[in-house]
Order: C-alpha cells, then sequence, then structure tokens
C-alpha cells in the first residue's frame, strides 16, 4: 500500500497557490466575507425576552368553545351526531355570563342540555350565580 495514501495532507501541500490565484473563487470568497460583515448581531437572550412580552396577546378572559362530532353507530349505517359549546363572557367589571349546553342525535332518540348562568366574578370565576 502507498504510505502516503493515509498521511493527511494541507491544501496547501497538494496544490499549493492553485486556490489562492483563482479569481473566480477569490470573487466569491470577497462575496461571502462582506455578507457575513453585515449579517445583524444575534439575538441575545434578554431581546429574546423583550420580544415575548411585547408580540404575545394581553389575555382575554372570554372563553368559548365548540364541538361537533358525527360517526355510525352500527354497521347497518345509523348516523349519530351530536355538539357541544361552552362560553364564558365577562363584563361591566365583576360580572360575567356563563352557558353550556350539549345535543345528541341519534337513531331513536334526540337529548339536549342548556344551562346559563349570569353572575359575580373573582378570580376569573364566577362566584354567586343564578341559572335558569
Amino acid at each position: 500500500m502507498d504510505k502516503n495514501m493515509f498521511e493527511p495532507k494541507s491544501l496547501d501541500q497538494t496544490n499549493p497557490g492553485h486556490h489562492r490565484s483563482n479569481p473566480k473563487l477569490q470573487q466569491a470568497q470577497q462575496g461571502l466575507e462582506t455578507e457575513v460583515a453585515a449579517a445583524p448581531e444575534p439575538v441575545t437572550e434578554s431581546r429574546v425576552r423583550q420580544m415575548i412580552v411585547e408580540y404575545t396577546p394581553k389575555p382575554s378572559e372570554k372563553y368559548a368553545r365548540c364541538n361537533l362530532m358525527a360517526g355510525p353507530t352500527s354497521p347497518d349505517g345509523n348516523l349519530t351526531a351530536g355538539a357541544q359549546g361552552q362560553v364564558f363572557l365577562p363584563f361591566a367589571g365583576h360580572h360575567a355570563l356563563q352557558a353550556q349546553g350539549d345535543f345528541m342525535r341519534n337513531f331513536r332518540r334526540n337529548e339536549g342540555q342548556f344551562d346559563i348562568a349570569l353572575g359575580r366574578t373573582t378570580n376569573d370565576r364566577v362566584a354567586q350565580s343564578t341559572s335558569g
């Protein structure tokens, strides 16, 4: 085996001066150096924290959720469908409207439920409510 095959050589040793004399290579390298010099400074951790605070939307106390479901109940193709929803809407300082309901329809029966409450809020929860 050739002894030189396993000895690492630098680019200068294998082809001295060739990579420095190529004008296209020099021009490309100068372009890269210019781009690297013009690159913006890396973002620091404190700047990331500041950006998170600036761009994160302020929390809202309003809440709404809706689910719809449908699917077969048996191999013969009977369909069951259902819907659920909830809403929590604070207003006028310490008051809120809270409502929720669900409905299910299947081959033999329909059933549903709806609740609504109006009350005072403390710490984002309804403390005293009247439902109907």
